[in-house]
């Protein structure tokens, strides 16, 4: 038994090796364990303190050099793991939820996913941990609090949550862009597009 947190323990992660066991908890703190002896766990540092409330989701990269922590002051921070003992929090919190974040999920690409309690999901590039840029944010779910993304063959993210349903959403760019396109009509003609646009290089969405 792993103990240590002095309050609720939330949401809990493995590292992709299999080594290093994260965990946010109602003490506003996440906790990181070497766990490569399961039957001899080993806390790694100090307890991480970013926040002044409940830290309710963790996760880590694909390449585990990265974690991401987030909970009821609706951001994210990123934590360089080059050194498991000493997490270093990135400058650069990623901002944009208005209410709690209660899951998260990396994505194909170093895409990060966080569902917010007011149903909207936030996509940001973490492709470099330093400088992380948002993507989009999806809506249509008002009850979207837990989501996890398939693997990179053809990259699904599902959200769920208080409600009866579960939903699927595309983010193959170029995929959705097909569908769009499929369904979008006409295609607009270089003498349309001359019209509106000018002196604009021809090159149509479509």
């Amino acid at each position: 038994m792993l103990s240590g947190a002095a309050n609720y323990a939330f949401q809990a992660a493995f590292s992709p090796d299999g080594r290093t066991l994260a965990y946010g908890t109602a003490g506003n703190t996440v906790l990181l364990w070497d766990v490569s002896d399961a039957r001899h766990p080993v806390m790694l540092g100090r307890p991480l303190t970013a926040y002044e409330n409940y830290v309710f989701a963790v996760v880590f990269s694909a390449d585990g050099r990265t974690l991401a922590t987030a909970g009821a002051d609706s951001t994210v921070v990123l934590w360089d793991l080059h050194d498991r003992t000493h997490p270093r929090a990135l400058a650069r919190r990623l901002r944009g939820p208005t209410n709690y974040i209660y899951s998260l999920a990396y994505g194909p690409g170093d895409v990060l996913a966080a569902a917010a309690g007011d149903g909207t999901i936030w996509l940001w590039d973490t492709s470099t941990p330093s400088r992380p840029s948002m993507l989009a944010t999806l809506g249509g779910s008002e009850e979207a609090l837990y989501i996890d993304v398939a693997g990179t063959r053809r990259p699904l993210l599902v959200t769920a949550g208080a409600g009866r349903e579960a939903r699927l959403w595309n983010l193959d760019p170029a995929e959705v862009a097909g569908r769009i396109c499929a369904t979008a009509g006409t295609p607009v003609t270089e003498a349309e597009w001359r019209r509106h646009l000018g002196s604009e290089p021809f090159d149509p969405p479509c």
